[in-house]
């Protein structure tokens, strides 16, 4: 057994606390040799089919995923938590600086209600330059309502969810909001489950024409304000 020194990398035998020559430079060699199959910080060294290979160190977040016997080991999986929080009393709230590394997204927003005098509704836009500007005519929607089987196709072209929903400032929203294919190069397709004041209940799929990166949410209301809420934006590894 043998003790490596971080700081020049000598070896010290743990018995007498001295030098040991020949493992330190059998040591420096080792070293070299490891370095050859894989140099980067955070590489992980396993034993392939035929020879030891380097794993590079991925994505941060991302889980080591072992495969059993036989099988190289491979990252993947998880869920990040990219923003959470509640809302503010305000016009409208975006979400920015997006990362485009996940496989695809969900919007949560819990309890959001609105100040207006009239009936509103809640509405969520993307955006393709983080946050500058919020696209507010790509949309096409079609929706179901999931408790009396009603469809409603929505040429919607505002927003991620289908106009047809509006109500009092007395109610509120629980909205999840999928969002696939959002990296850019083609256009992004999300699917959307709603329900208003537990009393009525919809579910929607729609796509977003518009084949640049999504890298910016802005959350709203049709007209008036924000009043209340919570949001958390995840991103599936």
């Amino acid at each position: 057994m043998s003790i490596i020194r971080p700081e020049n990398k000598q070896v010290v035998n743990p018995e007498t606390g001295r030098l040991n020559l020949e493992w330190d430079a059998y040591f420096s060699r080792f070293e070299k040799i490891l370095d050859y199959i894989g140099a980067s910080q955070g590489d992980i060294l396993y034993r392939g089919a035929n020879n030891w290979q380097a794993l590079g160190s991925g994505i941060a977040n991302q889980r080591l995923i072992t495969k059993g016997a036989s099988a190289n080991p491979v990252y993947g999986g998880g869920v990040i938590t990219i923003a959470s929080g509640s809302l503010p009393s305000a016009a409208s709230f975006d979400i920015t600086n997006i990362p485009n590394h996940y496989l695809h997204l969900n919007l949560f927003i819990s309890n959001i209600s609105h100040n207006s005098g009239a009936d509103q509704r809640p509405v969520v836009r993307a955006s393709t330059d983080n946050g500058s500007t919020f696209n507010t005519g790509s949309y096409r929607n079609s929706s179901v309502n999931t408790y009396n089987s009603t469809v409603f196709t929505s040429p919607s072209t505002d927003s991620m969810i289908s106009d047809i929903v509006t109500r009092a400032s007395s109610s509120s929203w629980n909205i999840s909001l999928d969002i696939f294919n959002y990296h850019g190069g083609s256009y992004p397709m999300y699917i959307m489950g709603m329900d208003v004041s537990g009393v009525a209940f919809y579910s929607m799929i729609g796509h977003f024409f518009n084949s640049s990166a999504i890298n910016a949410l802005r959350i709203t209301f049709s007209s008036g304000s924000i009043d209340s809420g919570t949001y958390a934006l995840f991103g599936f590894l």
